[in-house]
């Protein structure tokens, strides 16, 4: 499914800024998948090939929050209207020390002894850092068995070895030589870094607001994408 070709089209896709991730390293390029929201049809589509490799072999899907809940949610409305009544849909939200929990009551019951599908839009980081990562040592250690992770975009090249799951599907990838991404330090002093270059980092999408409040004397300054 050619998503990021679709999102390019609608404007969710900017290969010539500076961006923070989530992961706290920097890049020039960016996929906005809140754009798709906007198109029923095609998010009924996402949602229904998420879920249709998994057809029959799970029994909660569990999300992060906050950008993978709203495709997760109506990914189980599809499951459940078409395929499932008795699926079930959590979320966990990340604590102060950047970890996944299950804060809201009934979340961790519902996982444990149940089989789990970790649905998330994009995934920038397979590593222990990474969110889906810790989601899925999470969902293992509330005593849930993580059946397969299915994923939007994986802009990492990251695979189920990597996240230390059965299975990982997607639905599409990027070109690895434009959604590059560097350490904090490596864009300070690699001669390309678009720190080392002053390039103005977009600071209202991904984790751009969190390193203007953190760096507020930054040389190149930060520009607004969204307004």
């Amino acid at each position: 499914m050619k998503v990021v070709k679709q999102l390019e089209r609608w404007g969710g896709v900017v290969t010539d800024g500076h961006f923070v991730y989530t992961s706290d390293k920097h890049g020039p390029a960016y996929i906005n998948f809140d754009v798709g929201f906007t198109h029923p049809k095609f998010l009924w589509q996402v949602c229904r090939a998420l879920i249709k490799p998994y057809k029959g072999k799970f029994d909660v899907i569990v999300a992060p929050a906050t950008g993978g809940v709203a495709l997760a949610a109506i990914t189980w409305v599809y499951a459940w209207m078409f395929w499932a009544k008795k699926v079930k849909f959590v979320w966990a939200d990340k604590g102060d020390d950047k970890q996944f929990v299950f804060e809201r009551a009934g979340f961790a019951k519902t996982v444990k002894g149940r089989r789990v599908l970790v649905v998330d839009d994009i995934m920038t980081n397979a590593n222990p850092q990474g969110s889906v990562y810790k989601l899925c040592r999470l969902v293992e250690a509330s005593g849930g068995k993580v059946v397969g992770v299915s994923i939007v975009v994986n802009r990492c090249g990251g695979t189920a070895e990597d996240l230390e799951v059965p299975r990982l599907s997607q639905l599409d990838t990027v070109d690895s030589s434009l959604f590059y991404a560097l350490t904090p330090s490596e864009c300070d002093h690699n001669k390309d870094g678009l720190c080392k270059q002053n390039v103005p980092i977009v600071d209202d999408v991904g984790h751009g607001a969190e390193y203007k409040a953190g760096h507020p004397d930054y040389k190149g300054g930060y520009v607004s994408l969204l307004s």
